[in-house]
């Protein structure tokens, strides 16, 4: 992955870890598009598994 594309990722991945709605940055066809969403669908996940942990440590239930 070169240097932009690590960057592009990075954009999607924060955006999704923000919760934004998806809607991709860039012109209809541009493969930058394919690497962003990578990245959003990465953030949307680990977003989400970050506030399923917070409310079982929080609840004290378990499993």
């Amino acid at each position: 992955m070169s240097k932009l594309d690590t960057a592009v990722w990075l954009q999607g991945y924060l955006a999704g870890m923000a919760g934004m709605q998806a809607g991709v940055p860039y012109a209809p066809g541009d493969a930058r598009n394919w690497v962003w969403t990578s990245g959003y669908i990465e953030g949307t996940a680990a977003s989400t598994c970050r506030s399923r942990f917070r409310s079982v440590r929080h609840d004290g239930a378990h499993g």
